[in-house]
């Protein structure tokens, strides 16, 4: 899809952001983004070699420190979500659908390029969740690591392919967060949060991933048809996988969450 008149101003903008040399980067991380295969393993692996660390060694509090951490993930997730969105919702406001999901090139526009490449980056940093899980030595259940993993290599994949849907992706995800890391930081922070904005929080996540595969069919069907569009066969089956698995995963965590009930042991 052509570039056309992608520059604009959301008030009031930043130096950093309207500094930032987007396809320089996108450029230069074409030759390095395949690193993120590594770093996903090399996160799995560390993962589980921190887990058998710790099976013999009493868990770390570290409650401040978490308090901390997800407080600046909470600051950098709400900028995050209110720069992309309204970058998101111009082009759909002045362009249309179709427009808005199949133009890759925002990734790399100002303003927008420079939160496309924090978000990208952010998934890697976002590790840090796992180790907090790992050092308080809660429970770590299958959804959370793979989800981290499978993340990074999404993201990397659809920033150096210039996805079209990777805008509107990124500005989901970014949004789920914001309300996330908050909560996060509440908890840690030992404040009182209702469950029931942990089942919000958990039922957007699966809203989410079921968005995200309506939008691959609805981009895929754009590009049968003709029109133009920065989506191939190889993106649409490789966020299949992605957006599908997720939504399984996290469906059949919200089930067994918040609607299973809870299970007695029975006494002989």
């Amino acid at each position: 899809m052509a570039e056309t008149n992608l520059t604009f101003h959301v008030p009031p903008p930043f130096t950093f952001e309207t500094d930032f040399n987007g396809p320089e980067f996108h450029l230069w991380f074409s030759n390095v983004w395949k690193t993120g295969y590594v770093l996903a393993a090399a996160y799995v692996v560390l993962v589980w070699v921190g887990r058998w660390y710790m099976e013999e060694r009493p868990a770390y509090n570290m409650r401040s420190l978490l308090a901390i951490w997800s407080a600046c993930l909470s600051v950098f997730s709400i900028m995050g979500a209110l720069r992309l969105n309204a970058v998101w919702l111009h082009d759909f406001r002045e362009r249309g659908l179709t427009h808005s999901l199949c133009n890759g090139h925002w990734l790399t526009a100002p303003i927008s390029g420079f939160w496309a490449v924090a978000f990208t980056l952010s998934k890697a940093v976002e590790f840090g969740d796992t180790f907090f899980i790992v050092a308080r030595k809660q429970k770590l259940i299958f959804l959370h690591w793979y989800h981290h993993a499978l993340t990074l290599i999404a993201v990397f994949y659809q920033y150096v392919n210039l996805t079209g849907p990777a805008l509107f992706f990124m500005c989901m995800n970014f949004s789920v967060h914001a309300l996330m890391y908050p909560y996060y930081t509440l908890r840690a922070s030992r404040v009182r949060v209702p469950k029931a904005v942990a089942m919000v929080i958990t039922t957007l996540q699966v809203l989410q991933m079921i968005t995200g595969l309506v939008v691959i069919f609805y981009v895929y069907g754009v590009v049968k048809s003709g029109r133009d569009c920065n989506w191939s066969d190889e993106s649409f089956y490789t966020m299949f996988l992605v957006y599908g698995s997720f939504a399984v995963l996290f469906l059949n965590f919200f089930m067994k969450s918040y609607l299973a009930k809870p299970v007695r042991d029975k006494k002989e």
